[in-house]
């Protein structure tokens, strides 16, 4: 072992990216890659929660009941959280599946089946 932490991600597998673990779980996380020490963690997740990394190096979080929020990593923020974009409420039941970027669309399902999708290059309202 390297390093140890007592820390959980529950639904969301960590993601590893330029020398960081993340994951959202009650909050979006970041620790160190190399000593596993907390770089910094926020934002109020609750359960479920779940990240992707984007192309251009950002965190997009689905969690609750749909809230959906976009983070900046720590190349772009090393030293606290910083959310840049939040949408609350997007289903009635909670949102366990990890979001889909695919050809400019960006995918979202809630337990139920329920899917929303927000088509990335035009801004429209999403489709449900």
């Amino acid at each position: 072992k390297v390093w140890e932490q007592e820390f959980a991600s529950k639904v969301c597998t960590p993601i590893i990216h330029d020398g960081h673990v993340y994951w959202a779980w009650r909050k979006v996380v970041c620790l160190d890659y190399q000593t596993g020490k907390l770089k910094w963690e926020g934002g109020n997740i609750g359960d479920p929660g779940s990240c992707i990394l984007t192309e251009d190096q950002r965190l997009v979080v689905l969690s609750g009941r749909g809230n959906l929020t976009l983070v900046e990593t720590a190349g772009r923020s090393p030293d606290q959280y910083q959310e840049i974009a939040a949408r609350k409420g997007l289903f009635q039941t909670d949102a366990w599946p990890h979001v889909v970027l695919a050809a400019g669309k960006m995918y979202c399902k809630d337990r139920k089946g329920n899917l929303v999708c927000f088509d990335l290059r035009s801004g429209s309202s999403p489709t449900r």
